[in-house]
C-alpha cells in the first residue's frame, strides 16, 4: 500500500499555517504537533521510486518556503518575548533600587 502523499503534505502544510496564524495572534507556540507531520512526510517520501519523489517537488520547495517563513515567525516571537523580560528587567531593578534607598531613608514614598 502506498502511503498518501498528498494528503500527508496537506496535514503539514495546514499545521505551518496554524502555527503562522497562533503566531500572528501573538499566542506562544510550539512547533511540537508539526514534527511529527514532518517525519511521517518524510518517511513516506522516502519509500516513493525516484520519479514518482521528484514530482513532489515543487509542493516540497512550496513547504520549505513556508517552514523558512515559520522559522521567521518564532525568531520574531522570541525578540519580542526578549524585550518584554528586558523591560521587566529594568523595571524589578528600579523597584528594587527605589525600595533600598527608602530603607535606607527610612522613607517609603508614600
Amino acid at each position: 500500500m502506498q502511503p498518501d502523499i498528498p494528503a500527508l503534505l496537506d496535514d503539514v502544510k495546514k499545521e505551518v499555517e496554524q502555527l503562522r496564524t497562533t503566531l500572528s495572534e501573538g499566542t506562544a507556540s510550539e512547533a511540537k504537533t508539526l514534527v511529527p507531520k514532518m517525519d511521517a512526510l518524510m518517511q513516506a517520501l522516502a519509500t516513493l521510486p525516484k520519479e514518482e519523489g521528484r514530482s513532489y517537488i515543487e509542493e516540497l520547495e512550496q513547504l520549505h518556503a513556508s517552514l523558512g517563513e515559520l522559522g521567521t515567525d518564532f525568531g520574531r516571537q522570541a525578540s519580542a518575548a526578549r524585550e518584554g523580560l528586558d523591560r521587566l528587567s529594568t523595571l524589578s531593578k528600579a523597584n528594587t533600587a527605589y525600595a533600598r534607598q527608602g530603607a535606607v531613608t527610612g522613607k517609603r514614598g508614600d
